[in-house]
């Protein structure tokens, strides 16, 4: 076969994962000029009379071998972008245009705005919070940063430009999927119980916590229902079962509860992150701290998988629970809620079995969600 002097590699790491994409070297544009509907419009037609196929297809390959999902796939196609057209600030303009070029011929849902810089604006299935967003043709377009940084309020143009390729919204679920194992990082955990210590020993992945980290702020159900990789979710699930196992049920949620509550030490998100930040149940694991709604996602998670009991979230103001539907009457609090009583189980009301409410919300109604 005869080499083809046009092609080119770009080489980069994708949280831990080499990543290799022959491209054909005229495909690499530079924007050089002034920000505009027109230039936009030219820079497009400029990459589009490259090869360019062969670019989408590998990373698409790419993205279902590493079991991306909607997320990962845009956070991939964005890093070839930045592999191609370089980091720094003088290439940003031509850097983010050849990512949205890219994204659209992949099939997503893609917009730009402008002003001294470009942005890419993406709608989603899940609400996003703390993300600067446009309403363009009545649906929602985030300014969703990928590798940038996120853009700050200000006056900015939208390109009016629509082009056909891209119908669908990125989706935020199943980010357990991405098969991240490279590195393995472990924590050693441990809990009281009636006066008996329990040691667990998680095992993780480490790059798992660096791409959970890119993920913009979802409502809080989408951290419920994410899940945990295949081998932490073993590693841990493995460990705590016979712990739990020929108990009752309540019995069995009292030492999952004093797992979540003790093995973790709290700290609010502002005093660990300075803002506001969920945490999908991996995090949890690895983080030195984890707030209530953290330890809520992480206690529901376990209680389903371990248990098979249906939990719901306890929003009250200021915080938050979960609460357990038990299969015979139990003590303690509790309400109906679609049809089933549930009791409250409060992971971050510390050495408190189900049924008990801190004392501060007893008199406060919560709002139950299902997720």
């Amino acid at each position: 076969k005869q080499k083809d002097f046009n092609l080119r590699t770009a080489r980069f790491d994708f949280f831990g994962e080499q990543v290799e994409v022959e491209y054909h070297k005229k495909f690499k544009q530079s924007f050089r000029s002034k920000i505009g509907n027109e230039a936009i419009a030219d820079y497009w037609q400029a990459l589009a009379s490259q090869p360019h196929k062969e670019i989408v297809t590998q990373l698409s390959k790419t993205a279902d071998e590493l079991q991306l999902n909607d997320w990962g796939t845009a956070l991939l196609f964005d890093q070839f972008a930045r592999e191609l057209q370089g980091s720094n600030q003088r290439n940003q303009a031509s850097r983010q245009l050849t990512s949205w070029f890219l994204l659209v011929k992949a099939g997503f849902n893609a917009r730009v705005a402008y002003n001294d810089q470009v942005f890419l604006l993406m709608p989603s299935e899940q609400q996003l919070f703390a993300t600067t967003y446009f309403t363009l043709d009545s649906q929602r377009y985030y300014s969703v940063s990928l590798n940038e940084k996120p853009m700050k309020p200000g006056k900015v143009f939208t390109y009016s430009g629509k082009h056909l390729d891209g119908q669908r919204n990125l989706d935020f679920s199943e980010p357990n999927k991405f098969i991240a194992n490279k590195h393995q990082a472990e924590r050693d955990l441990s809990f009281n119980y009636n006066g008996e210590k329990y040691d667990i020993k998680v095992h993780y992945p480490k790059d798992m916590v660096n791409y959970f980290s890119t993920f913009p702020q979802l409502e809080l159900k989408n951290y419920f229902s994410a899940g945990m990789p295949n081998e932490t979710a073993y590693s841990l699930l493995t460990q705590l079962k016979p712990i739990v196992e020929g108990h009752s049920e309540t019995e069995a949620v009292n030492r999952l509860l004093r797992f979540v509550q003790t093995a973790f030490e709290y700290k609010t998100d502002d005093d660990q992150f300075q803002r506001e930040n969920y945490l999908f149940p991996l995090e949890t694991l690895h983080y030195p701290y984890s707030d209530c709604e953290d330890r809520a996602a992480l206690f529901a998670w376990l209680t389903e998988s371990l248990l098979k009991l249906d939990v719901v979230i306890v929003e009250f103001p200021g915080h938050v629970a979960t609460a357990v539907q038990f299969s015979q009457k139990s003590n303690g609090d509790n309400w109906k809620f679609n049809g089933k009583r549930y009791t409250i189980a409060d992971p971050t009301y510390i050495n408190a079995n189900a049924g008990m409410t801190m004392p501060q919300y007893q008199s406060k109604a919560p709002t139950l969600v299902a997720f």
